[in-house]
């Protein structure tokens, strides 16, 4: 199992850490201030049919995602990683 994993859910997306202190993956909400988010993306309001994740957003979190579950060195700052 992956450190890093993408988590979906109706209207918004982020890379989150199952490491980290304060991981529950029982608590029922995803916001941008989720303790073990790494990268938030919210939908967008398209014509008043609800919030939509766009492919964009989705391929960002899924590229960031990727990258760190190989990151060879912790220490490094996530804006050497090209991020």
């Amino acid at each position: 199992m992956d450190r890093y994993f993408l988590d979906i859910r109706v209207g918004c997306a982020a890379v989150r850490d199952r490491a980290h202190l304060n991981y529950d993956e029982t608590y029922p909400g995803l916001h941008q201030d989720t303790p073990d988010v790494v990268l938030y993306k919210h939908g967008r309001n398209i014509k008043g049919d609800g919030w939509i994740m766009v492919d964009e957003d989705i391929e960002e979190l899924k590229s960031l995602c990727d990258k760190l579950n190989v990151w060879p060195d912790r220490n490094k700052k996530l804006n050497n990683l090209g991020i």
